[in-house]
This record gives C-alpha cells, structure tokens and sequence, in this order.
C-alpha cells in the first residue's frame, strides 16, 4: 500500500512539473507557406533568427494541398499567402487574426536569346510556348488567366499555352529552354532572374495580388509569437518585402 501511495504522489508530482513546464513554455513560431512564396519567408525567417528569435518553417506544394497538416496539433500558427488563397482555405482552418503584408505583381518573364518589349510580343512568331501557373492552384495563374482575358490576348495565344502547377516549375522549364515565355512573381524573378533573358512586370488587368499573414490554431493570443509578429512590422522585414516585389 505505501508503494502504491508513493508511486501516485510521484506521478502527481511529475504531473504537475510536466504542467507547469507545458504553461511556462514559450510557444516557437511556426509559419507555413506555399512553394510559391518560399524563398520569401525563408529569408524572413533567416532574418528573425539574427535577431535572437527561434522560428520553424514548413513548406509544401500548395497551401490547400497542407490543410490537414498545418490544422492538426503542432502544425503552423502562422500561415503567409496571397488573400484569395487565404480565403479558399478560411473554411478548413481557424484563423484568428489577418495582418496585411502588401501587394505584388504578376511578371512575364521570357528566356535567353529572346527580347520582350510587352505581353503583346507574345504574338511574335518565334514565341512558341508561353506557361503560366495552374489558376486553380496558384495565385500568379488566376492572375496571369485574368491578364489574358482582359488584354483581349487569350484567344490568340492559347494554342502555345502549357499549364504547370507552379511558379517554380513554370521558372524551371524557362531557365532550361523548354518554354519561350511564361508568367511568375518576382519572388522567382529575385532568386533565378540571372539565368533568364529578362521580364517585364503586369502592373494591372487582373485583380490585385494581396499578400497577407494569418495567425492560426489560436496563436493571436499565444505571446510566444509576439516578437514575430513584431518583427514582420520592422523596417528590416519591410525592406525584405520590398526586395521580393511586396509593396507594403
């Protein structure tokens, strides 16, 4: 009997150590994106760490493909994306609260040996295959559809057209050759523009692109993500924004 007694007042003990370290843990920062906006948050996330924060990234394809996984217990508490992606998703996930980054564009890019002066150049007969992101999948397709509809060029280029499912796959096929033009972000512009003949940035003729922060999973009130949420709003973080096209 006094084993027993012993054991259960032990295990009550490390019970309530176990809480107490569970109440006084500071919550890490975790923030998903979708591949699209990777080499932007990777170097946010890059910059945060030299300030002495501790931050974790997930990333995946698609944001929509990572419902189940950014929903579940230790899944992210933070989620960047474009609004309309955001809002595809606000069913599946308990947003808590929207910070606006700012807004971006929709950049044509074409490869080596090329020169592009407009999107109406897309009409030149050495333009062969022009790509553009899925527009179910990904915001720069929406845009880049939405593009070609309103500049009436659509119709006249849609037997070149080739759809990937992303910003990167359609940046890749251009750095090797595969395509003459396609549509991405300056995200992808930023990091791979070197190895490409140039681009020309679609300032309008779709609707705005807006990039935007989400807490989740009820993390607006965890203070474990104050000093990210902080951050994002400091002149550092702003000019990294800037850096990748986003005007706050």
């Amino acid at each position: 009997m006094k084993k027993i007694l012993g054991f259960l007042i032990l295990l009550t003990a490390c019970l309530a150590v176990s809480a107490s370290s569970a109440i006084g843990a500071k919550t890490v920062p975790k923030v998903a994106t979708g591949v699209g906006f990777q080499a932007l948050v990777a170097e946010l996330a890059a910059a945060y760490r030299e300030t002495g924060g501790q931050i974790e990234e997930i990333y995946g394809g698609q944001i929509p493909q990572m419902v189940c996984q950014l929903g579940t217990t230790g899944g992210a508490n933070l989620v960047i994306s474009d609004n309309a992606t955001l809002e595809d998703v606000s069913e599946l996930l308990t947003f808590d609260r929207y910070y606006p980054l700012g807004d971006t564009v929709l950049v044509l890019a074409f490869r080596q040996g090329l020169e592009l002066k407009s999107p109406q150049d897309l009409l030149k007969p050495e333009i062969d295959r022009v790509a553009h992101p899925d527009p179910q999948k990904a915001a720069y397709g929406r845009a880049a559809k939405a593009f070609l509809v309103s500049s009436g060029l659509l119709e006249r280029v849609e037997n070149h057209l080739v759809t990937f499912n992303s910003v990167p796959q359609v940046m890749a096929s251009l750095i090797a050759g595969e395509i003459d033009a396609g549509f991405v972000n300056r995200m992808a512009i930023r990091t791979f523009g070197d190895q490409i003949g140039g681009y020309i940035e679609i300032p309008n003729g779709y609707p705005p692109i807006h990039l935007g922060l989400v807490t989740l999973n009820g993390g607006d009130s965890d203070p474990g993500l104050g000093g990210f949420l902080h951050f994002i709003a400091s002149p550092k973080a702003r000019e990294i924004l800037r850096k990748y096209g986003v005007k706050p």
